[in-house]
């Protein structure tokens, strides 16, 4: 049987990110990053797909029931859309290629120490879908939003 745990990082409402100044936000979601990179890196057993929402997206994953990974996507190494950060594990980089995530057109593009890459669209929180549609496409992941 196949188990993954489900880590919930809470970072306080989606303002916390979204109404700061340029600066501001640009420490906040430096400091998630570094939560989501120490988080994966840390753990003994490696999870299998990590992705940090939006509120939009959050919305958008409560509204039409719609994950950004399913049983199906997971079987298949990969993600059924792109969130606004997303880790690609190791074997989601041999899926969608490594040079093609290193490559992304995004605000952060990171390797990690097993391999994998952590990809994070825009550095505004508020304004990611058209970085984050530009992403996907680069990827060639479906935009979330394009899904019904």
């Amino acid at each position: 049987m196949l188990y993954s745990p489900l880590v919930d990082y809470y970072y306080g409402h989606p303002s916390v990110l979204e109404n700061r100044d340029s600066s501001g936000q640009a420490e906040a979601i430096e400091t998630l990053v570094r939560i989501v990179r120490v988080g994966y890196e840390a753990t003994d057993q490696r999870p299998i797909a990590v992705y940090v929402e939006s509120a939009p997206h959050s919305y958008y994953i409560g509204e039409a029931e719609c994950p950004p990974f399913t049983a199906e996507s997971l079987a298949h190494d990969g993600y059924h859309h792109l969130s606004w950060l997303t880790v690609f594990t190791p074997p989601m980089v041999e899926r969608y290629g490594r040079e093609t995530l290193l490559s992304a057109p995004a605000w952060k593009v990171e390797k990690l120490d097993d391999g994998g890459v952590l990809i994070v669209s825009h550095g505004n929180v508020a304004e990611w879908q058209e970085d984050g549609r530009a992403v996907a496409n680069h990827i060639g992941l479906p935009w979330y939003e394009d899904i019904a």
